[in-house]
């Protein structure tokens, strides 16, 4: 009997395995996983609904796991080393771009006059390819306890020179601060929506058109100067201790603060949970000097080297799908602003309670998404504005200005020739 089946059990077995292996690639084709960072209830409820009828109208399922930003980095470069790659990551800049000169992704078709126009180009397209598409925009604008400032007689401020008599009005230290600002190690916040507005509004930039560095100029020495007359003046010491925008917020809700440079995100969550509060908050644009300084922000999808690539971008584009796409942007309205054209027209999307009420701070927001660019990208996506988020160096920079009282020019040109030498890492590593 054993001679007998010695022929066949080599056959048999290779059957079985090669049963096993189409078995594994018909399930892989069935699903898709996909990592996002959205811990909001709301969000995350609205994309498992989403999911479900993804799987419904595809048979597709889509396993989801909340990956907190923070810990994106890690998780997609340990991914892509294990080779264990979801299809789909929502990503800030720094990640997509990281993941796509790590070749952890891949090129994205995108429809023609389907995005709003611009939105692609400034922020997505890289050496001719698409490597993400934007999930939602926001900006930054200045927001305010609008309370504080009627007690004083005070008006939002729309210029340099306005901001510091305003917040230096509404300082009473160690009570309030008019104008509270971050320069933790531990968190870039205050460098994107501080720093890089302020710098964008006296025409400052930190690379040129060939992507060179180009910090250390007399706009960026004037910008880092007046940013030190708000920190004297009207920002609390913490400013080099706190952690996260949150802090900011507490601290503007305790009447601790008076303003600070936000998108309205977080204004919708006051205004729904302590609607007294929320009536004291207002919003408006960045003071300018030459210009508004704008900050853009896209938050995107990328499409990975997971087992099914085509199963991602189906579910790429049935997230955008109108009508679906404006419920997950309900929920953080006027947080969260549209992408695609259709979404932008809609009456559906400006529908909404919260956004009518807040409309003139909404539009607002739409100018900067228009007009701003994403931190260290005023020339269009490159592989450098990725060091001014992933290393310390203005951040540091920040800590010298404030904790060790060093001169604004001497700290600029050390931060100006710490990421020329990033860069040339950078350039090396990449040959």
């Amino acid at each position: 009997m054993r001679t007998k089946l010695t022929g066949w059990t080599p056959v048999f077995v290779l059957a079985f395995l090669l049963l096993g292996v189409f078995t594994h690639e018909v399930a892989a084709q069935q699903s898709i996983r996909f990592w996002h960072s959205y811990t909001q209830p709301e969000r995350v409820e609205a994309i498992k609904e989403t999911a479900a009828e993804f799987e419904k109208a595809t048979g597709i399922h889509v396993e989801i796991e909340v990956v907190p930003w923070p810990r994106m980095y890690e998780k997609w470069a340990t991914a892509l080393a294990a080779r264990t790659l979801p299809e789909v990551a929502v990503a800030l800049p720094d990640n997509y771009m990281g993941m796509w000169l790590a070749g952890a992704s891949l090129p994205l078709d995108d429809g023609e006059g389907v995005f709003l126009p611009g939105v692609l180009d400034k922020n997505v397209r890289y050496q001719g390819k698409t490597i993400a598409i934007p999930h939602y925009l926001h900006s930054t604008i200045l927001i305010y306890r609008k309370d504080l400032l009627d007690e004083k007689g005070l008006k939002a401020p729309s210029t340099w020179e306005e901001l510091l008599k305003v917040c230096t009005a509404l300082t009473d230290k160690p009570n309030r601060y008019g104008f509270q600002q971050l320069w933790s190690p531990q968190d870039i916040t205050g460098v994107t929506w501080t720093l890089w507005p302020i710098m964008q509004s006296n025409g400052g930039t930190f690379f040129d058109k060939d992507f060179n560095v180009a910090f250390n100029t007399p706009a960026n020495v004037e910008a880092v100067k007046y940013i030190m007359q708000i920190q004297d003046r009207c920002s609390s010491p913490a400013a080099i201790e706190l952690q996260k925008n949150k802090d900011q917020w507490d601290l503007l809700g305790g009447g601790k603060s008076a303003m600070h440079f936000d998108t309205i995100f977080s204004l919708f969550i006051v205004d729904r949970d302590n609607p007294a509060l929320g009536k004291k908050f207002a919003a408006w644009y960045p003071p300018k000097n030459k210009q508004i300084g704008w900050l853009e922000t896209p938050t995107s999808l990328a499409l990975l080297k997971g087992k099914n690539p085509e199963g991602g971008k189906r579910w790429i584009r049935f997230l955008l799908e109108e009508k679906r796409y404006i419920k997950f942007l309900h929920t953080v309205p006027g947080g969260q602003l549209p992408v695609t054209v259709a979404a932008s027209k809609s009456q559906d999307f400006w529908s909404h309670p919260f956004i009518q009420s807040h409309r003139r701070e909404v539009e607002i927001m739409l100018e900067g998404v228009q007009n701003g660019y994403f931190t260290g990208m005023r020339w269009g996506t490159n592989p450098y504005f990725t060091l001014v988020h992933n290393t310390k160096i203005f951040s540091n920079m920040f800590q010298r200005l404030v904790a060790d009282k060093v001169p604004v020019e001497q700290a600029v040109a050390e931060a100006h020739q710490e990421l020329e030498k990033a860069v040339a890492d950078m350039k090396a590593r990449a040959r």
